[in-house]
């Protein structure tokens, strides 16, 4: 009986947790294990309570120590490119095993009993003989979860519905289901969950290795600037103004067929007009919740319409990981020759900041930590398993460190919400229950936001210096906060919204509006807001001059150029303008072209491009009057 695997699964949390730490694994018996740190790094009189409370797994031998035996054999730790190889390590619950070994080998008969038999035998009770081809395989990953106790595979008659009890009891609503379920628990579900399962599984070592980077997920596609909005929780926007301004919207879907009503009839927008959002390729939905909390239905349709446009639990979580491991892999502070290098910057960072030294750690160090710990959250749970660790239970170790405050709740939810924006790319549009709890927050979040972006673009293909990775990092908002901007008329349609932002110009103007707003105080927003409604008043008494200029015969204005004269001031560059105009905008691939011009001779008429933009939108909305 060896618990060596067990062993090995604890020491990696220790290494998550502190990652500058090098540890070594003695097997002093199959049953006895000793993990070792110098003392300089971990001391034992600090550590050996805390290892023991909160790493040391029940039944599992196994102690820290600063002292390394003197006969002993030493145990390979789990390496970082390894971790998808190692379910079997994690101490999984009966659910859990129960999920896991369906998924890992398909064909499986369902697992519907584990008993303790005579002698602790453990018995696994399968509804049907397992097949001769799966056998071998599901007796060795059972005796590396079992720690090699002993166990018997039976078949068992299938139990009634009462005698099965709560495990056949499936409640999409149900806290148990935000865990993952075995697929013939879930009934009605559409294809593509399915594919997802079996897809997971099989490229979970891939994953973890490296091999399978972000941008090969298909859902990553073409998005263009981008942003996320969860509707799972109250969101105080209207969402057609977020078509205004990005290119792709990821949304997760509200979750109750209560709120999906109420969500999409607040909104002004119905379901097959959502449809063909998604058809378009405008709006994809994004599940970190139980898909059983959606429409299957209309998940099915939307798939079918766009199958990049619906992306499922395993999908999203695969998405996580390889966004980690990508970030971990090119990290430059991750790199073994400077990590040697960090004990010394650390200890000073940690005097000079009066916080502990194994928290700066974690900071400096977060991609080794996230890696580390992502496999046990992701595969139980998904995306919703990350509230637990990331970024925010970081932060509210912060703030609990220095102010005693306990923000854990919050922290992990917002934490996650701009993790997931940033593996997308994404700016988040955050929702919540109270106003004030998202300004409060907002702060937090971008702060969350702006060390996800370094240690993605503090690495070893852009240049090591940080003050040139800053000119190289993505151009867009980490956090929006939503401002109610515009009022859509009742008779506008989302086919005209689309079309009126099919260009990337159009929704840019947008995306600068909006975050030139959300980055003023009330006080300028309302300023703001106030002079837009003013501006795009005399923009309609003075349009028939604008558009008389901008509509002036290009033949006229050539003639005039070359010879060098002018009937009116600028016409000249106007006449030059207007030619590379024409010939722009006879290609739609060249409307940056086409909007630099534009741009240019609005602005040279008194024009700018928020009162452009703004009177485009006026077709499908107006203006809301300035708060009071």
């Amino acid at each position: 009986m060896s618990q060596r695997l067990s062993v090995q699964a604890i020491d990696l949390r220790v290494r998550a947790d502190y990652p500058l730490v090098r540890t070594e694994i003695y097997e002093l018996t199959p049953s006895h294990h000793l993990i070792y740190a110098a003392s300089e790094t971990l001391n034992e009189a600090d550590f050996a309570k805390p290892f023991e409370d909160h790493y040391r797994t029940l039944g599992t031998r196994v102690s820290f120590t600063n002292k390394r035996p003197e006969q002993s054999l030493i145990v390979p730790p789990i390496a970082d490119r390894e971790i998808g190889d190692f379910i079997a390590a994690l101490p999984l619950t009966r659910s859990e095993l129960q999920t896991v070994l369906a998924g890992k080998f398909p064909g499986l008969p369902d697992l519907l009993t584990t008993a303790d038999g005579p002698g602790h035998v453990l018995t696994f009770s399968f509804e049907n003989p397992i097949p001769e081809e799966l056998l071998p395989k599901v007796m060795a990953f059972l005796t590396d979860c079992l720690n090699g106790r002993d166990f018997a595979i039976v078949v068992a008659p299938v139990p009634s519905g009462a005698e099965r009890g709560a495990d056949t009891q499936y409640d999409p609503l149900g806290i148990e289901v935000t865990s993952f379920k075995r697929l013939s628990q879930r009934p009605k579900l559409p294809q593509f969950v399915e594919a997802e399962e079996t897809w997971w599984f099989e490229n979970l070592r891939g994953l973890f290795e490296g091999s399978i980077p972000p941008l090969s997920f298909d859902f990553r596609d073409d998005a263009g600037i981008a942003c996320y909005v969860n509707a799972a929780m109250p969101l105080p926007m209207d969402i057609r103004q977020a078509l205004l301004a990005y290119d792709t919207i990821y949304i997760e879907p509200p979750i109750t067929d209560v709120s999906r009503t109420a969500f999409w009839e607040g909104q002004s927008i119905t379901q097959s007009e959502v449809l063909r959002l998604v058809e378009l390729d405008r709006v994809r939905i994004l599940h970190s919740q139980p898909e059983e909390r959606s429409d299957l239905g209309f998940l099915q349709e939307a798939h079918s319409a766009n199958p990049k446009g619906v992306i499922g639990r395993r999908k999203s979580a695969a998405m996580m990981v390889a966004d980690i491991v990508e970030t971990a892999d090119e990290y430059l502070l991750c790199k073994p020759h400077i990590v040697s290098q960090l004990p010394e910057l650390i200890s000073r960072l940690a005097e000079q900041a009066k916080m502990p030294a194994d928290k700066i750690a974690q900071a400096v160090l977060y991609p080794t930590k996230a890696r580390r710990e992502s496999l046990r959250p992701l595969l139980s749970s998904g995306l919703l398993g990350y509230a637990g660790i990331g970024q925010g239970p970081m932060f509210a170790d912060i703030v609990q460190e220095t102010a005693g405050k306990d923000i854990a709740l919050e922290a992990g939810l917002f934490g996650r919400e701009v993790h997931v924006a940033h593996m997308l790319d994404a700016t988040l549009i955050p929702a919540a229950p109270s106003g004030k709890l998202i300004n409060s927050w907002a702060p937090a979040m971008q702060f969350m936001g702006d060390r996800l972006n370094f240690y993605r673009h503090y690495n070893s293909r852009i240049s090591a210096k940080w003050a040139e990775n800053e000119r190289r990092k993505e151009n867009r908002q980490i956090v929006l906060a939503p401002i109610p901007l515009f009022e859509f008329y009742k008779n506008a349609s989302i086919g005209d919204i689309a079309s009126l932002t099919s260009s990337s110009v159009a929704r840019r103007k947008g995306r600068a509006l909006l975050s030139r707003l959300a980055g003023l105080s009330i006080e300028g927003q309302v300023a703001e807001m106030t002079k837009l409604c003013d501006g795009l008043e005399r923009q309609k008494k003075t349009s028939h001059i604008v558009d008389a200029i901008l509509a002036l015969d290009s033949a006229v204005g050539v003639a005039t150029y070359f010879t060098n004269t002018s009937v009116f001031p600028l016409v000249a560059s106007f006449a030059m303008l207007q030619l590379a105009l024409k010939c722009a905008k006879m290609a739609p691939v060249l409307d940056v072209v086409v909007d630099e011009i534009e741009s240019s001779l609005r602005e040279a008429v008194g024009l700018n491009q928020d009162l452009t933009f703004v009177s485009k939108m006026s077709r499908v909305a107006f203006l809301s009057p300035p708060p009071k």
